[in-house]
């Protein structure tokens, strides 16, 4: 029974952990989908635009604050889509879900920060901050050639992220791997501890002997105390179970005073 139990516990959480992985992989796939689309009209933009006015590439300088700002937009867009996944499917506790948002938060801070002008205050004093160019001093040809270069990046970055869990996902779900790992399987006793089955033989043995001797007993008893006085057919006739409770009165005696009247004992009205 035990381990028809664990058995069953085993295979309710392997099929909970692969139904999980299963809508994850649906939601992955219907992000990936959107993502692709997103990607091809980025990328047709910028060809577009490169073509129209003759740009080819960025400043290096240019190039540094598009790179910063992309990997902080597709940092945000990871978070958004574990944020998306938890509360879709529920797969983690509130408090998960408030520490993406706060996470995402500080990112859309540093963005602002960087497009008025203003280093990251988690970038501090480094190089990186003294190197990265506002955005708002970017010429305007320029700046949308950044713009879309930036998204051009952001959607690669997080069309590899959406690949790779959906790769993961995937796996997860065609795994049928044993979730409870049993140390020591229940097997039946050797020896049967109780109840006793030897003791309860010899008790029904002794009780049915008590009982058999004490039916021989009352048998005989009654047999001999309804036998009739003078001799006659033992047992016979209506009167059979009268005759024994006098006889067995006469046996143990008057229990009262003597009776009135003459006569000598209670079985004389007989």
């Amino acid at each position: 029974m035990a381990n028809a139990f664990l058995e069953f516990l085993d295979l309710y959480n392997r099929e909970a952990s692969v139904d999980q992985a299963r809508r994850t992989v649906g939601f992955v796939e219907q992000a990936i989908a959107q993502n692709r689309r997103r990607l091809e009209d980025a990328a047709e933009t910028l060809r577009a635009f490169q073509v129209t006015h003759r740009t080819i590439e960025l400043t290096e300088q240019t190039k540094a604050t598009v790179e910063a700002v992309a990997r902080l937009e597709t940092e945000k867009a990871e978070l958004e889509i574990q944020k998306g996944v938890m509360e879709t499917y529920a797969l983690s506790g509130q408090v998960n879900v408030r520490e993406l948002g706060a996470r995402i938060a500080r990112i859309e801070k540093m963005l602002r920060e960087l497009g008025s002008g203003v280093s990251p205050s988690s970038l501090g004093d480094s190089l990186e901050s003294r190197v990265l160019l506002p955005v708002d001093r970017i010429p305007e040809i320029a700046l949308r050639l950044a713009d879309l270069t930036r998204e051009v990046m952001v959607q690669e970055k997080v069309y590899e992220y959406l690949t790779a869990q959906l790769e993961e996902a995937r796996i997860q779900e065609s795994r049928n791997l044993q979730v409870i790992q049993v140390l020591d399987e229940a097997v039946p006793p050797i020896r049967k501890a109780r109840p006793r089955r030897s003791l309860i033989v010899l008790l029904t043995f002794l009780l049915s002997l008590l009982a058999s001797a004490a039916l021989a007993v009352a048998a005989e008893a009654y047999l001999r105390f309804a036998e009739p006085a003078d001799g006659t057919d033992a047992g016979k006739g209506p009167r059979t179970f009268v005759r024994f409770f006098v006889r067995l009165r006469d046996w143990a005696g008057p229990v009262g005073p003597p009776a009135r009247g003459g006569h000598d004992g209670p079985g004389a009205a007989l």
